[in-house]
């Protein structure tokens, strides 16, 4: 093979795998060199050439002539994705890259996202590319060694040996009578050349690649074939993300399926600033199967199926009807399209033999997890601590969460935690609600006359970020007198100052009481009483653990309720649960039985089963056990 044909694929599978495809009827991007151009090279500092920023500030310049949009509402958008750029490169140059990635798609999301994203005039759209490119080049940096990036592909010529193709022909050959494949495979000169490409020219890179996609395509191949697809089709990452979930093309696909957000909200992805499910390798991956299954329905082949996947389905069905042929090897279709369907029968080649092809994969085991239910939002730490991980190991399971917690207003949300881990998970958030460790608390906060996110910022400690996240605003400069906005209780200073409902603040409507601990009181129970907070209650009586009450101890309580109100509301609610109210009973635990299940069919909680029974993290819940109950009489 000739210096120009491996110069051709080169380039093709670089925009294969870093710019991807744009779904549907978008035209995708091509790479425009000139003979002195080199390949893409990762930049070692950002001011080594011309940077989305100073693409940004001449754009603002120019904007004024070019676009019929508001020059301020231009100029506001401009401010912020500049803000979150800006600290991008921060971080960037202290080398925090996972930070410094986090800042530039913050900067993407305000473009992406923004009302005006259909409206822009071509100089933002030339911005935005830069912004991607910057991102692209950051994730190189991580990648891998940019001395590959830069010298590896250019002095890598691959001379034209009949005999050395002929033995890869010989190989595919061996492989189809072997029957290993079950999607379409050919054995035409481009599929050979991408097979000794990706076997010779990009042998690291793939046995990268394939070793990270020992994560995902055991869950991948078992949602295919429930489904009933071809499980080689689970191979189509390797082109598309290289089974990188965090993976961002210049068409805005983002994800180990590369999604664009048009498509993945067709297909029931949701995507906002808690959480993108184009990353989720379960979710995304249903979605995919889906999209894939549409297309062979409509083209009943799976390289025309596969083409559409690239190009788009409107695209692909033109060029059939126009040039009255349905043969994919006959269609004339853009070369990206032409070259990514050869390039996936490749990778397939090569991934389901490696060895044959002369590559040594190590795999990366599978990601093993259990799933856990969550009824309101919760903090990634805690989530962490009480199923005895790291916050790393949470996200790596869930690469969907774009924030610090999980999505606020959101009942049922599904959540993994490493295998094993369940039992003691929900032994330790049980024991965290009860001290409201766990509770990502929301307060409501009016905006007053000349305020701004930066003020309310300052006045609770709370990042500008996390109240844009929390609230959906894209601009922070939007925001009007009266306006009502929720406010996270992530952080300490914030638990006494900011809830109307549940404030440890001693206003000046508050008075303090002396409260004196009867036997059987618990802290939850005091706090309800007064409307108070477990950690209010705590922090005011210096208490360490809410397990540290005894009877006749005195408790200082701020509260706006006069005493009469106090003790009613504490009579009444130690009424409700009396023991004349209540039976004893003993449960025996079944095969599958959680805590969390139990207690919601006899209508009482999970911490009163840990607390009678006194089970803990290392005595968990097993068949055959007998469990002490007290449930209401009615049951």
């Amino acid at each position: 093979m000739g210096f120009k044909k491996s110069l051709s694929i080169f380039l093709t599978v670089f925009f294969l795998t870093g710019c991807s495809h744009q779904l549907f009827n978008s035209e995708i991007a091509q790479p425009q060199l000139s003979q002195n151009d080199k390949f893409y090279q990762p930049k070692t500092e950002y001011s080594t050439k011309e940077s989305s920023l100073q693409v940004m500030e001449k754009t603002q310049q120019q904007d004024v002539t070019t676009s019929q949009i508001s020059t301020k509402e231009l100029d506001e958008l401009f401010a912020q994705a500049k803000k979150f750029y800006s600290s991008g490169v921060d971080f960037s140059n202290k080398g925090d890259l996972d930070q410094a990635k986090d800042e530039f798609e913050n900067s993407l999301e305000c473009l992406q996202n923004s009302q005006l994203a259909d409206k822009y005039p071509n100089e933002i759209n030339k911005f935005y590319n830069s912004l991607v490119e910057d991102i692209l080049t950051m994730l190189a940096k991580k990648e891998e060694p940019s001395e590959k990036l830069k010298e590896s592909i250019l002095s890598a010529k691959i001379a034209h040996k009949p005999e050395e193709e002929m033995t890869i022909k010989e190989k595919i050959e061996l492989d189809l009578k072997e029957n290993l494949f079950n999607v379409p495979v050919e054995v035409n000169q481009k599929v050979i050349d991408y097979v000794e490409y990706f076997s010779i020219e990009k042998k690291e890179s793939m046995e990268k690649w394939l070793s990270r996609a020992g994560l995902y395509l055991p869950t991948l191949q078992k949602i295919f074939i429930k489904k009933g697809l071809p499980s080689d089709l689970t191979y189509l990452p390797i082109i598309e993300s290289t089974f990188n979930p965090d993976a961002y093309s210049y068409a805005k696909a983002c994800g180990l399926w590369q999604f664009i957000p048009g498509t993945a909200k067709n297909y029931g992805l949701r995507i906002d600033w808690w959480v993108d499910e184009r990353r989720d390798f379960e979710k995304a991956t249903h979605s995919a199967a889906r999209y894939l299954q549409a297309l062979y329905a409509q083209f009943n082949d799976w390289r025309l199926a596969l083409a559409a996947y690239n190009a788009g389905e409107g695209r692909i069905a033109r060029a059939i009807q126009t040039q009255k042929t349905s043969d994919f090897w006959e269609l004339n279709l853009h070369s990206q399209t032409m070259n990514y369907v050869p390039a996936y029968m490749a990778s397939v080649i090569i991934a389901k033999n490696p060895k044959r092809y002369g590559l040594d994969i190590t795999y990366e085991p599978s990601l093993d997890f259990d799933t856990v239910t969550l009824d309101k939002s919760i903090d990634l730490k805690t989530v962490s601590e009480c199923a005895g991980t790291t916050r790393g190991i949470i996200r790596k399971l869930n690469p969907e969460l774009r924030s610090w917690a999980t999505p606020p207003k959101t009942k049922n949300y599904t959540l993994r935690i490493p295998a094993g881990a369940k039992d003691k998970f929900e032994i330790e958030i049980a024991k965290a609600k009860v001290a409201e460790k766990s509770r990502v608390a929301w307060g409501s906060y009016r905006i007053r006359k000349n305020e701004t996110l930066s003020t309310v910022s300052r006045k609770f400690n709370i990042p500008v970020k996390t109240l844009m996240e929390a609230n959906s605003i894209y601009n922070p400069n939007k925001i009007v007198e009266g306006q009502k906005i929720t406010v996270p209780n992530r952080y300490e200073k914030f638990a006494d100052s900011s809830s109307d409902s549940d404030s440890g603040r001693k206003s000046k409507s508050t008075k303090l009481s002396v409260y004196t601990v009867k036997k059987g009181d618990t802290l939850g129970e005091i706090a309800k009483s007064y409307r108070v907070s477990v950690n209010s209650i705590k922090k005011w009586n210096r208490l360490k653990n809410i397990s540290s009450l005894q009877a006749n101890q005195k408790l200082k309580i701020y509260s706006s309720k006069t005493p009469d109100e106090k003790v009613a509301m504490s009579k009444t609610g130690k009424s409700e649960r009396s023991s004349d109210n209540f039976k004893e009973i003993v449960y025996i635990v079944k095969k599958g039985d959680t805590l969390w299940e139990i207690a919601r069919s006899y209508r009482i909680s999970a911490e009163d089963i840990i607390a009678i029974n006194r089970i803990s993290a290392k005595n968990a819940i097993a068949p055959g056990d007998r469990l002490k109950l007290k449930v209401p009489y009615e049951l």
